[in-house]
């Protein structure tokens, strides 16, 4: 088996055999490729490899080289027209060894090639990406380090869940009630814990603060939500002694009374509605101390928002890790393997101890 890497001119009197273009596609141009590897390299149709995306695309290969190969082989023994592009590569092959060869000669090479070729046609190579490497992984079990007997499954959603309800169960179900109330309330859910694993399953990379110490996290949590009710006493106490939040005060501006006339019985509706509408030129001039104590409670919970930020993602990462670990071990144990799993195994292969073996 020949181990040069081939470069072939673009150019064939005039003609691109190379590049793919709308009107011909990718597969026609390989099949070309392969048809000048045999007539112009002598490299067999079993030495060549063929890799593609799809089912599809390795079927419309093998029946583009199938044709290719015969028309050519048509070309020559019968001397009949055959399509433009194919004469062409035929013609040139018979140049080339023309220089060293009779005319006669050198046809004679090239329609023994053909004849192989077509003798072959049953062994050429083709595959989708994870068709090659699961029949490398097959063929080369032991050099591969595989089970001699793996399960292929195309769907692993239930393994995940599998693993993502048990860490669940493990890890968040153990944390004290009344913080794990917070967590709940600010995001935490097993649908995002379960979507995040696998996205990074699929080779999306999670940014998490790993030097988070999830104790002092709690505690500075704990002590911000202390501060947030103390804050709100505060607001409350200016709310019902002030004299904003007075009809009176609300009634000397149009936009003040629409927004705010409904609430002054409510001092939390009455701080939600202030907290969005806070930038508001209008609500620095009726309700100045009310704002400023709005924006001290609103920074109190940034910081808060942002501890509990940085604690979610570090339960997410946990999980991340818990699944995949957990993961690996059914697959294991029950010898089932993933699409993933034997491009990421042959990988490995390659790079490993019998690297050079196999």
């Amino acid at each position: 088996m020949k181990k040069e890497i081939f470069s072939f001119d673009k150019d064939l009197s005039g003609t691109n055999l190379i590049e793919a273009s709308a009107g011909t596609g990718k597969t026609f141009s390989i099949a070309i490729l392969v048809l000048r590897l045999i007539i112009e390299e002598d490299i067999e149709i079993r030495n060549i490899l063929m890799v593609t995306y799809t089912k599809a695309a390795v079927a419309e290969l093998e029946t583009r080289i199938r044709i290719f190969i015969r028309e050519a082989y048509r070309y020559l023994s019968e001397e009949k027209e055959s399509e433009k592009t194919i004469s062409l590569i035929v013609d040139k092959g018979i140049k080339k060894y023309q220089q060293k060869h009779p005319k006669s000669s050198a046809r004679n090479i090239i329609k023994r090639r053909l004849k192989k070729a077509r003798l072959y046609l049953d062994e050429t190579a083709i595959f989708t990406i994870h068709s090659f490497c699961q029949k490398t992984l097959t063929e080369f079990a032991f050099e591969t380090q595989q089970l001699f007997v793996s399960e292929l499954i195309t769907d692993v959603s239930v393994i995940e869940e599998k693993a993502v309800n048990a860490y669940w169960r493990s890890q968040i179900t153990t944390i004290k009630e009344d913080f794990l109330a917070v967590l709940l309330n600010n995001g935490l859910n097993k649908d995002d814990m379960l979507s995040l694993v696998r996205k990074t399953i699929n080779g999306e990379q999670f940014v998490y603060k790993k030097d988070l110490i999830p104790e002092e996290s709690e505690q500075k949590v704990s002590l911000l939500n202390q501060k947030i009710i103390s804050e709100k006493n505060n607001f409350y106490t200016i709310f019902e002694q002030s004299g904003e939040a007075s009809l009176e005060n609300i009634n000397k501006n149009r936009y003040t009374k629409s927004s705010f006339e409904s609430l002054l019985k409510d001092p939390d509706a009455f701080f939600e509605k202030l907290v969005e509408k806070i930038e508001k030129g209008y609500i620095s001039k009726f309700f100045p101390n009310l704002k400023k104590q709005a924006e001290r409670i609103i920074d109190i919970q940034d910081k808060k928002n942002v501890l509990l930020n940085d604690y979610l993602y570090f339960l997410y990462a946990q999980a991340i890790d818990y699944a995949k670990e957990q993961i690996q071990i059914i697959k294991t144990q029950k010898n089932i393997l993933t699409f993933d799993d034997l491009i990421k195994h042959l990988h490995q292969a390659v790079q490993g101890e019998q690297a050079d073996i196999l």
